[in-house]
């Protein structure tokens, strides 16, 4: 039944009519969500393009309400056009969790001939989220697609999927050398993601710290401070940083991450204490603090193996 307000009428009065038929608000929206459901679905098979692509996009739109629609829109990503085909996967990770039938056809569609078709195939399948694990493998070889544009979005699905897979560590590590500073930029800010595989991570992140593009450099020093203690093979690294690097907001960003990491050894002391005397503000401020910090848990430390629990 179509309530009053499709045809310009108050929603009060359409309300009205529903109850005086028999049928409550909420069952009235629910019967005509159906409705509109099901004639999306029937709209995928319209002869227009656009006709196409506009279903699928509303359907999307509606998202795990429409999950009837999941099996149409898998259909439809083998459509003769390519906005209907990015449309279908685009909706198609809307289902969250209830969209797991279409993982295989979305894996499929990573190689699809479009590139925005690809992009979508692939955030798709980590809105998904873990039940498309088994796309890893095949967004792993992804990562090596020629456009910058699907290899970022393949990194964040592969951390939306499962962000500790050490499977995709290997290839992450790789792509701190990619020709695109942004995949580079993503790399590494996915890497923080890996603390159980440090003993590979770190080494190449710390590498990475020579990247001619700052951001990137920020990035990879982020990412070392998340990794913490577990970062201290990179303190030689960070400590040239530190040392030589002339971007005061790589140098403070290294500062940090010096801290994070915690390790009270002479270089590191040494090199804040240097810090602590720069013309910039800035760098004498966060020195000051990182020794602050470094001495306040190290007094922790100490007391707690003092007196033990």
């Amino acid at each position: 039944m179509k309530k009053g307000s499709e045809y310009g009428v108050s929603e009060w009065i359409g309300d009205k009519l529903a109850r005086l038929a028999g049928l409550d608000s909420e069952e009235a929206k629910a019967a005509q969500l159906k409705q509109r459901i099901n004639r999306l679905i029937a709209d995928l098979n319209m002869p227009d393009a656009d006709d196409r692509r506009t279903a699928a996009e509303r359907l999307g739109k509606i998202g795990t309400e429409a999950k009837e629609a999941i099996s149409a829109l898998i259909n439809a990503l083998e459509d003769q056009s390519s906005g209907v085909r990015n449309s279908a996967a685009e909706a198609l990770g809307s289902f969250g969790l209830e969209g797991r039938d279409a993982v295989p056809a979305l894996i499929a569609t990573l190689k699809d001939e479009d590139i925005f078709t690809r992009s979508s195939a692939a955030l798709s399948l980590g809105h998904i989220g873990l039940v498309s694990r088994e796309a890893t493998d095949a967004l792993i070889i992804a990562l090596n697609d020629p456009d910058e544009f699907i290899r970022r979005a393949v990194i964040e699905a592969i951390v939306e999927i499962n962000p500790v897979d050490e499977r995709a560590a290997p290839a992450l590590i790789e792509k701190l050398e990619d020709e695109d500073e942004s995949v580079r930029e993503y790399a590494a800010k996915a890497l923080a993601n890996f603390k159980s595989a440090v003993d590979v991570t770190v080494p190449a992140l710390a590498d990475a710290l020579v990247d001619p593009v700052s951001i990137v450099t920020i990035q990879v020093i982020f990412t070392l401070s998340d990794l913490g203690p577990s970062a201290v093979k990179a303190l030689p690294a960070l400590i040239e940083v530190l040392n030589n690097h002339r971007n005061v907001e790589i140098r403070v960003a290294a500062i940090n991450a010096l801290a994070a990491i915690g390790s009270e050894t002479e270089e590191v002391v040494l090199s804040l204490k240097e810090a602590q005397n720069s013309k910039n503000g800035r760098i004498r401020q966060s020195a000051e603090e990182a020794l602050s910090t470094l001495k306040r848990n190290s007094s922790k430390s100490q007391s707690s193996q003092s007196h033990p629990s």
